[in-house]
Formats: structure tokens, C-alpha cells, sequence
């Protein structure tokens, strides 16, 4: 992986959007959370998303300008990163979108087994948000159990990931996964 020395990197924080029409190089660590990219080839506009949760559970309140907490949540987030796009006058059937983390980093304990886990969930939230506005991945890494340090450069839409491990650390470049079929499941959504 080799940036441009002089490009500028943002750290994506959790419960943060970035949206780009310059150059930038995104950055930040997932765990249970996940980031979703978006690329505009034609204009140059990028977004990427460190959302924590699945659902704020008062989705109304995310379209008000006032609300601080609509990046946190995956059904919130995703229409926001939408909304910049169209604001632009990009359509966002054009937009190449992406999606990463939802790793469920704990074991459930006994009284937790019945309920699901945060990146599991996050994860389908995603899905179920994309496909509401008939977008389709063009490429995903999700589940498991390791985090995940993702790298995206806004200048060609590319997507570098590195899966955090005491014992595995491998650098692979995202877009070349191969198995990514939309919405559907691949030998990339790592389960356990």
C-alpha cells in the first residue's frame, strides 16, 4: 500500500462521517462497529461512516439538522451519506459502495445467547439500508471475530484493509477480494 506522501489523512472516529471532494486518505480502526465508503468516480466525492450501533430507534429525529448523534447509528448514517451525495446532484445509483467491520469481538455469555451481537447486527442494518435505496456492494470484508484498520483513498475509491490479530496481521488490498456478490453472503463475511 503507497499514498501520495502529500496527500492528507483523516482519522475516522467512532460516531463520525467524513464526506470529501478533494483528495484525502480515510483512516480508522472497527471493531463491532462498521464503515460503509462511498465513491463518486465522475466528481470525486467520497464518504466514509465509523457507525456504532444498528439503530438509533427514533429515526425521524436523524433528519432533523439538530441532531448530533445521527452518525452513531447505521440506519441514520447511511441516508445522511445519501443526502450529501444528491445535494450534489450525483446519482446515487453511480455511487460504488462499500462495506467493512461488524467483527463480534466478545463471546456471549449464557444470559446474553439469545439476543444478537452488536456486529452482527450493524451489519445486517447495513445491508437492509443499502438495499431500502436499491444500492449494491461492490465489494464488502464483515463479521468474524478481529478488528479491522481500514484505509480509503477519496482519489480512486480504493479501499485498504488490514485485519488486527496478535497472530495474523495481513495487509490485502480490499478491491481485490475476490467472491463480493451484492447484498449476498461470500467467503468474506467471516463467521466466528
Amino acid at each position: 500500500m503507497k499514498f501520495d506522501s502529500l496527500q492528507t489523512v483523516h482519522y475516522l472516529k467512532p460516531a463520525e462521517l467524513c464526506f470529501a471532494v478533494e483528495p484525502v486518505i480515510i483512516k480508522t480502526i472497527l471493531g463491532s462497529c462498521i464503515t460503509v465508503t462511498m465513491w463518486c468516480q465522475r466528481l470525486g466525492a467520497a464518504a466514509a461512516c465509523h457507525a456504532l450501533l444498528p439503530s438509533c430507534g427514533q429515526v425521524s429525529s436523524c433528519d432533523a439538522l439538530s441532531c448530533k448523534l445521527r452518525n452513531k447509528y447505521v440506519d441514520c448514517v447511511i441516508p445522511e451519506m445519501l443526502k450529501r451525495f444528491t445535494r450534489m446532484g450525483i446519482d446515487i445509483r453511480k455511487i460504488e459502495v462499500k462495506l467493512f467491520g461488524g467483527a463480534d469481538m466478545f463471546k456471549a455469555n449464557d444470559k446474553d445467547r439469545g439476543r444478537g451481537r452488536i456486529g452482527s447486527m450493524n451489519i445486517a442494518m447495513a445491508r437492509k439500508v443499502l438495499k431500502k435505496h436499491g444500492l449494491r456492494l461492490k465489494n464488502f470484508d464483515v463479521g468474524g471475530t478481529r478488528g479491522r484498520k481500514i484505509f480509503f483513498d477519496t482519489r480512486t475509491g480504493a479501499v485498504w484493509m488490514k485485519r488486527l490479530s496478535p497472530s495474523q496481521a495481513c495487509l490485502v488490498a480490499a478491491d481485490d477480494m475476490a467472491g463480493a456478490d451484492g447484498l449476498g453472503t461470500s467467503k468474506r463475511d467471516e463467521h466466528g
